[in-house]
């Protein structure tokens, strides 16, 4: 799905978004976020009061600013070249290169994880 930016805010349920290419602002109150294959332009933000949050990305990002934070969980990436400021069990913040892109994730009581295929 290509689309110019997409927002999806639920109270009670899951979000899974496959082979997404945009913009995304994804909150749940409670329950698990999950994005595969996902291509941001300019930023992808992910928050949940209670749930896990999954973010597979298509490829490594060449430029971001990266900012997962978990108060109760982990916070894990896998992504290469980040130059971190803040690196804990359930704080990751940092840059890849210039930092254009915005790659943001919180959760409350859950664990994030984020990855890149390529």
């Amino acid at each position: 799905m290509q689309a110019g930016s997409l927002l999806i805010d639920v109270d009670v349920g899951e979000i899974k978004l496959r082979n997404v290419s945009a913009d995304m602002e994804l909150t749940s109150r409670m329950g698990e976020i999950s994005v595969e294959n996902a291509d941001f332009p300019n930023k992808l933000i992910a928050s949940a009061e209670v749930g896990s949050i999954r973010i597979g990305l298509k490829e490594e990002p060449e430029s971001a600013r990266l900012d997962l934070r978990s108060e109760l969980g982990q916070a894990d990436d896998s992504l290469r070249n980040v130059d971190y400021e803040v690196k804990t069990g359930s704080e990751k913040v940092g840059q890849i290169g210039n930092g254009d892109k915005q790659l943001q994730a919180s959760v409350k009581v859950g664990d994030i994880k984020v990855d890149a295929t390529g």
